[in-house]
C-alpha cells in the first residue's frame, strides 16, 4: 500500500492525462515510480496523509525530521512548499469529507473526483498553472484510468 498526500495523486493523475514524461526528477523524489504502480496496477491502496509521503521520502529537500526545505518560488513572495501542501491537503480532506489516513481504492479516489469534478479543479490549481490545462489532464488521465485499469501500457 502507497502512503500519499491526496494532491500528490491527484497531480499524478493529471501528470497521465497531458501525457506528461515519467522519468527521474532531478530532486530524486518517487513520482516516476509510483506513476508506473498505478497506472501499471501494482498498487490499487493507498492511505491518505497530510505529510511527508512515499512520493516525498526519497527526496533531496526532505529533511531527516520529514520536512520539506524547497519553496514555491513561481510566486511573488516565495512560500515554503511544506506549509502550502499541508494547507492543500487539509483542504482536500474536508472537500472529500476524508480524515487522514484513510485508506483509499484507486477506483474510490477516482470516484471521489468524478463525483465533484468542477469543483476540485481550482482547489488543487497550484500557482500560476493554467485551469484548462489542470481540468483536461485531470479528465484525460481518469479516462485512461479507468480505460486500462491494471494492464501494462507504456507511458512516456
Amino acid at each position: 500500500m502507497i502512503t500519499i498526500r491526496p494532491h500528490h495523486l491527484i497531480d499524478i493523475i493529471r501528470n497521465i492525462g497531458q501525457g506528461r514524461s515519467n522519468v527521474p526528477h532531478p530532486y530524486g523524489h518517487a513520482q516516476h515510480v509510483i506513476t508506473r504502480a498505478i497506472f501499471n496496477g501494482a498498487e490499487r491502496e493507498f492511505m491518505l496523509v497530510a505529510r511527508a509521503d512515499d512520493l516525498c521520502k526519497p527526496c533531496i529537500h526532505l529533511s531527516q525530521k520529514g520536512i520539506c526545505d524547497d519553496l514555491l518560488s513561481q510566486l511573488e513572495e516565495p512560500v515554503k512548499k511544506q506549509d502550502y501542501n499541508d494547507a492543500l491537503d487539509r483542504r482536500l480532506f474536508e472537500f472529500f469529507g476524508l480524515q487522514e489516513g484513510t485508506v483509499v481504492s484507486l477506483d474510490e479516489f477516482l470516484g471521489f473526483i468524478e463525483s465533484r469534478f468542477e469543483e476540485l479543479v481550482p482547489i488543487c490549481l497550484h500557482p500560476k498553472e493554467d485551469m484548462t490545462g489542470r481540468r483536461g489532464g485531470l479528465r484525460k488521465g481518469l479516462e485512461k484510468l479507468r480505460r486500462y485499469p491494471g494492464r501494462t501500457v507504456e507511458l512516456i
